[in-house]
């Protein structure tokens, strides 16, 4: 079995992968400081990504790197942070996995205002309107100058229940909401979002590994929705009411997976309802990290 390092393996999306990995028989190890706790991985390497050298990364045939902002308002909160993480140590870190096999989070957010058509990685309409997706397309760039072995996610709305669970992403507030206040509240309901599964995200994660199919970037959404009709589907399962408060500023696009399906033989599987009932059924906030 190929031996794998996670750098961010405690995260909300890396906790659930080094299960997963590590459930499959993987030699797995995670690279994590532990800024929203330790909920997987008790051998876990309490390190900044800056500070690994490439000597730390010889022993390990894939390299997964989910240490990173990982949404608007965090990289907002530490602009210089997002920009030299996201940037100046991204294309550090490329320099020190040199011809390994490289799988990095990048983010669908880059297509924003695409929402004629469903973007696919040809797509070269980038609209840039906040310092998180200047960090995610600016590593792009990097990767594509500087690796050849690099496979670059395009994750839709990533949701789904993880031991380190966020509760700031569209489905899992919804639930958080629906448990704790008895409601759902929507904002902008007619903007289109991709999401994806958590589950979906982790076995796609898995089939990069084990196979060496071409690399580059690659789209990952198990479906594409409107905001009502998220907050409809959930509200049902839920059974809570519905809430729209009106239009705010925020993002709108749809994308394609196609890429991805024909290249690695993948179908996604997750949706909604599978989404929701997998949060309600692990939910248990004095077992779990929980990120509000």
């Amino acid at each position: 079995m190929k031996s794998i390092l996670i750098l961010g393996g405690c995260g909300y999306i890396g906790s659930e992968l080094f299960l997963i990995l590590d459930g499959l028989g993987y030699s797995v190890s995670t690279i994590d400081l532990e800024l929203n706790g330790n909920y997987v991985n008790p051998n876990n390497v309490r390190q900044d990504v800056s500070d690994i050298t490439a000597k730390d990364l010889e022993e390990y045939d894939v390299i997964i790197n989910f240490a990173a902002h990982s949404s608007v308002a965090m990289a907002n909160n530490r602009k210089r942070e997002a920009l030299e993480d996201g940037i100046v140590n991204f294309f550090d870190l490329l320099q020190k996995v040199g011809s390994k096999k490289f799988i990095y989070a990048s983010s669908s957010s880059v297509y924003n205002g695409l929402t004629q058509t469903e973007a696919n990685e040809e797509s070269d309409f980038f609209n840039v309107s906040n310092l998180y997706d200047l960090t995610k397309l600016f590593a792009d760039k990097l990767a594509k100058l500087y690796s050849d072995r690099f496979y670059a996610l395009r994750f839709g709305t990533v949701c789904g229940h993880s031991p380190n669970l966020r509760t700031d992403v569209m489905i899992n507030k919804m639930v958080h909401s629906a448990i704790n206040e008895g409601k759902i509240v929507i904002y902008n309901k007619n903007i289109n979002r991709p999401i994806l599964g958590i589950r979906d995200l982790c076995n796609a994660v898995r089939c990069l590994i084990e196979r060496d199919g071409e690399p580059g970037f690659y789209n990952l959404a198990s479906l594409n929705a409107t905001i009502m009709e998220i907050g409809n589907s959930v509200a049902e399962i839920m059974d809570v009411p519905l809430v729209d408060m009106g239009e705010t500023d925020t993002y709108d696009f749809k994308i394609s997976s196609d890429k991805f399906c024909r290249t690695y033989d993948f179908e996604f599987r997750e949706d909604i309802r599978s989404i929701v009932e997998d949060i309600k059924q692990n939910w248990d906030a004095k077992q779990q990290g929980v990120r509000i």
